[in-house]
């Protein structure tokens, strides 16, 4: 699959002018303040896809909407409009998406919230805010904190949330894929967000899944809709995006990917272009039929190209993980599978696992090739829940409770007397911290089919 000439001029055409601003700007990488991009962008807010798109909004910011009484379907209509405002490119500047954005605020929660915490709300409407240049507001900064903060035990998101203990306590449901898919492209596209723990363990949450795929069959998506190609982004799923975020985030070329990518390539029509097979019926979102060529999901695929090549080509920058002869070695940073290390290392220290819940179980191969099982029960002792078989426990090893701090020197040491956060901690350097460094323990990893991230193999 590449990105063909065709499909460039295709969208290069001066019939849509977002659609031609954003191709020369992201895929194209020309500036912003040059001559074709310039007059791409005065074109937008006077384009028929802005006129239509704000056509239900009110002087005040509102928008007018027959269920305006029902809370819930007033801010899906108002979330989804406001996203595909800034998808066409209008911003801060342009005083009808700013008093739109003001409205938004006012439907605001306290902590930072709109609706009962739905994460897919919450991860749109960061994503939306991001673009439509709100970045540094404060009502923003609440939002992205609420986002933090809200990531589950397996790095996936949910809604309504609840205390982890007691009689009220959140039952032991499985993250919602949808809300974790719109928290991924907030992570992705947030520059505050990109590149911390929580990141990791989103990315870790989708690589586990083959990006789609149920981690019991990786033949069958989660949901029918993931394999969708939709537009606009909204609060439905869509394979574009998903592989989009991944990409921007530098997992493009991970082969957790590649059953995502062959269906993908499979519906690129000869001329390169998309069709769209999902959309919405609101007549103010203008998109084209579904089954016809559509100009977003060919720039959104596109662009998912692009990220996975650049982000391949960036090998050596001491960032994530690096491609060495068919395998993977980690580098200074520690991203190739800091989430599913930090995953478990909140669950060992039962920071997030209701005790009912059954073990959360990790299959890896152990340094003799055997595959070995790394359980976490909360329900059993931590000293006796890191168990590797025959292979060494290197997770048993402790550093005092304390998180990775590369100016000190490592030394794995078997115990049974360390507390379950300084084990926790100890499993996610053996992941993080590279051996050629002089720290130890530390990891190699081979790429695996196995349903995880890319699969570790010990090396103490």
């Amino acid at each position: 699959m590449q990105v063909s000439d065709s499909a460039l001029d295709w969208l290069l055409e001066d019939d849509d002018p977002s659609v031609r601003y954003r191709t020369l700007t992201e895929l194209l990488g020309r500036g912003a303040t040059e001559r074709e991009p310039v007059a791409a962008r005065m074109a937008i807010p006077d384009s028929p896809a802005v006129a239509a798109a704000l056509e239900p909004l009110a002087a005040d910011g509102s928008w007018q909407y027959a269920h305006r009484d029902q809370p819930n379907r007033y801010l899906k209509f108002v979330t989804a409009s406001l996203s595909y405002i800034a998808e066409l490119g209008l911003d801060r500047d342009d005083p009808r998406a700013s008093s739109a954005v003001e409205h938004l605020f006012s439907l605001q929660q306290e902590d930072g919230d709109f609706f009962r915490h739905y994460s897919c709300y919450n991860g749109l409407i960061l994503r939306t805010l991001n673009r439509l240049g709100f970045r540094d507001d404060r009502r923003t900064a609440r939002l992205r904190e609420l986002l933090l903060n809200s990531i589950r035990h397996d790095g996936g998101f949910h809604c309504d949330i609840r205390p982890k203990r007691g009689r009220d306590a959140s039952p032991p449901y499985k993250s919602c894929i949808k809300g974790s898919l719109k928290a991924l492209l907030a992570f992705a596209e947030d520059p505050e967000l990109r590149g911390t723990e929580e990141c990791e363990m989103v990315a870790g949450y989708f690589l586990r899944r083959h990006v789609c795929f149920r981690t019991d069959d990786l033949s069958t998506p989660v949901v029918p809709q993931l394999l969708q190609l939709s537009f606009p982004i909204i609060y439905r799923p869509g394979l574009v995006e998903a592989l989009y975020a991944m990409s921007a985030l530098g997992y493009g070329r991970r082969p957790a990917m590649d059953r995502a990518w062959a269906s993908l390539a499979g519906r690129q029509r000869p001329d390169g272009r998309f069709a769209l097979e999902a959309s919405v019926n609101w007549p103010h979102l203008r998109t084209t039929p579904r089954g016809h060529a559509n100009k977003w999901i060919t720039l959104y695929a596109c662009l998912a190209l692009k990220h996975r090549e650049r982000r391949t080509a960036a090998k050596g920058n001491g960032q994530g993980a690096k491609e060495n002869g068919g395998r993977q070695t980690t580098t200074t940073g520690g991203s190739a599978t800091f989430a599913e290390a930090w995953a478990f290392a909140k669950a060992m220290a039962h920071r997030s696992v209701p005790k009912e819940r059954p073990a959360l179980r990790t299959a890896r191969p152990g340094p003799s090739g055997q595959w070995v099982a790394w359980e976490c029960n909360p329900s059993k002792r931590p000293e006796h829940t890191a168990r590797a078989g025959a292979a060494p426990t290197f997770a048993e090893a402790t550093v005092g409770g304390q998180g990775p701090r590369p100016t000190e020197q490592r030394t794995a040491t078997a115990t049974t007397t360390a507390s379950p956060v300084a084990k926790a901690w100890t499993f996610a350097e053996a992941t993080a911290i590279p051996r050629r460094q002089g720290y130890g323990p530390s990891l190699k990893l081979w790429p695996t089919s196995r349903g995880t991230s890319g699969g570790d193999k010990a090396q103490t």
